[in-house]
């Protein structure tokens, strides 16, 4: 976090540890006061970090962990359940290979009782078919869902190549892919699909 400003710029410390006897550290969100931590698998650590250090707060499984989940990002989205503590967060999956490969998880994380706990309240997930044949960019998968509060759209970025050498030998002939889609309303249902006439 800034602790100081040096020549106009932000001096920075670390604020956060990983345990690494725990699994690997994944997506990350902010909101007030609070941090979402979360782990492969779908673990998340809610620190408060109001007096400027991270406290513990709690934690939990979200409701659609599974080996498969990678929790790569953590995003708030723009609606609020009335059981919510903060807005729904939009969890990237993102695990080449997995059958949940091209899916984002939408969880209501809310605290009862003084326990955090997790509903999964809605799947998206991207086909690509008939991509190729209406001439847009291929993907390979682990797409990166990403939302952008002020104007409601819902990124995705992946690659037309996996990033590692064995697949792109010369990262210069890869090509990174960024989609632009609405967000999906809860009301829309728990399972959506968004495909090639859904492209913005």
């Amino acid at each position: 976090w800034p602790k100081q400003h040096f020549y106009g710029q932000p001096v920075c410390e670390v604020a956060y540890n990983k345990d690494i006897s725990r699994r690997s550290q994944q997506g990350m969100a902010v909101w007030g006061d609070m941090v979402l931590a979360f782990e492969h698998g779908g673990h998340c650590v809610v620190y408060d970090r109001s007096d400027g250090a991270l406290r513990k707060m709690g934690e939990f499984d979200v409701e659609s962990s599974s080996p498969d989940n990678h929790c790569n990002q953590a995003n708030f989205g723009v609606e609020k359940l009335p059981s919510g503590h903060m807005p729904v967060i939009y969890l990237s999956v993102s695990k080449p290979g997995s059958p949940l490969d091209m899916r984002c998880h939408v969880e209501n994380i809310y605290r009862k009782g003084g326990k955090w706990n997790s509903h999964l309240v809605q799947t998206i997930e991207l086909d690509t078919i008939g991509w190729r044949a209406r001439n847009l960019n291929t993907i390979f998968g682990a797409p990166s869902w990403l939302i952008d509060r002020e104007r409601g759209n819902l990124w995705v970025f992946s690659a037309h190549r996996r990033t590692i050498p064995k697949y792109t030998p010369e990262f210069a002939d890869n090509k990174l892919v960024a989609i632009r889609f609405r967000i999906p309303l809860l009301s829309e249902g728990k399972y959506v699909k968004l495909g090639a006439d859904e492209i913005l």
